[in-house]
């Protein structure tokens, strides 16, 4: 009944509808402590290949080690506040406690802990403010390619990419080396 409700709920409101998740991904419903709906958020595997996710966790041009991360990395596939829920600051107040139930429920379905959280932004829609005060980082732009059926299509809106680093130690475990420097805000 949930998973009807929540491909119902993104299907209708929702301005890309509801996503067939493949592959490792969990859906959300998010209610009010008196129990009414106010939003839905699907997150799955991340994408393969993110020119700038990559050189920031240092696995560009490293295809096993980029394997070896994307067991780690999710992609916050749909994000939707119901259209009649007013509430301010609601959308970064769930986006910022999504993460610890991420985090929790990623590790019990998939038995990998997640690192790093990534989102795309259409600026021509939305401004991405909700996930700049939940402290996600704003990286850089996708090049308006979209995967369709196993190919690339080009679509021409370029969306903002936003990532939420959670393990700051990704580049240490991943070349095992504890050199490598921490992925913090200033770095």
């Amino acid at each position: 009944e949930q998973r009807r409700q929540w491909r119902e709920v993104l299907a209708r409101h929702h301005y890309l509808g509801a996503p067939g998740l493949v592959g490792a991904h969990l859906k959300y419903l998010v209610y009010s402590a008196g129990g009414d709906l106010l939003a839905a958020m699907g997150w799955q595997s991340a994408v393969e290949r993110l020119d700038c996710r990559d050189r920031l966790v240092g696995v560009d041009g490293q295809p096993a080690l980029r394997t070896q991360f994307l067991a780690h990395a999710v992609n916050h596939v749909r994000f939707l506040i119901l259209p009649w829920v007013k509430v301010r600051h609601l959308a970064s107040a769930v986006l910022a406690e999504s993460l610890e139930y991420l985090q929790r429920d990623w590790q019990r379905h998939y038995g990998a802990p997640v690192w790093l959280a990534e989102s795309f932004v259409d600026r021509t829609r939305f401004s991405g403010a909700c996930y700049r005060a939940a402290n996600w980082v704003a990286l850089g732009w996708t090049r308006g390619y979209a995967k369709q059926q196993g190919q690339f299509i080009y679509h021409g809106q370029p969306k903002e990419i936003y990532v939420y680093v959670i393990e700051k130690r990704i580049r240490q475990l991943l070349k095992q080396d504890p050199a490598q420097p921490l992925l913090t805000r200033g770095f």
